[in-house]
């Protein structure tokens, strides 16, 4: 009897833990394609071949075998930004940016635990932040082999936002996704 009641036990909790693990996943998966964007501040309709929307952003992605492109866009007018290789800050790869009249900045950083500090080794290849009628929108472009190692099933990718033009202030917003990736 005791064993029977630990097995259920045992099952049980195993069966809890797999609702409240689970990664969010993007209900689409990010394809191989011949071509990639132009990375020019505006977002066409099927610019790039994978959307996802959330609660107060949108995130855009298509990729070929050596270039990974990236689209964001958000109410804000603030700072905006992306990161690869993990469902947090800590040990993601982080560029963010912002638009503040004519100046546009962007940096790369390093996520550690809730902090971040500049990155090490790069891996933008080209990137434009553009601010219009309160919307923010990032396009940016970085190199494949940084963010998707071979076999790679997901890529994990996290989103923010802030009200902010400068890369101190405290998002407003934050999303983490694990996008799956086709062969």
């Amino acid at each position: 009897m005791q064993r029977k009641v630990i097995l259920i036990f045992f099952l049980l909790v195993t069966m809890l833990s797999s609702f409240t693990c689970k990664k969010p996943v993007s209900k689409d998966v990010l394809k191989q394609t011949e071509t990639l964007q132009n990375i020019d501040g505006v977002i066409g309709k099927s610019e790039y071949s994978m959307t996802v929307e959330t609660e107060k952003m949108m995130l855009y992605l298509s990729r070929d075998s050596k270039e990974l492109t990236f689209g964001l866009g958000s109410q804000t007018m603030g700072w905006i930004a992306i990161g690869f290789g993990s469902m947090s800050m800590d040990k993601s790869h982080i560029i963010i940016g912002y638009s503040a009249g004519d100046t546009m900045a962007i940096k790369e950083h390093n996520g550690m635990g809730h902090r971040h500090q500049s990155a090490e080794n790069p891996i933008l290849i080209n990137a434009i932040i553009k601010e219009n009628d309160g919307t923010t929108i990032f396009e940016g472009s970085v190199r494949a082999e940084e963010v998707i190692q071979p076999g790679q099933s997901s890529i994990s990718i996290i989103i923010a936002c802030g009200a902010g033009d400068d890369f101190a202030s405290r998002h407003i917003f934050r999303k983490s996704l694990a996008v799956m990736l086709a062969e």
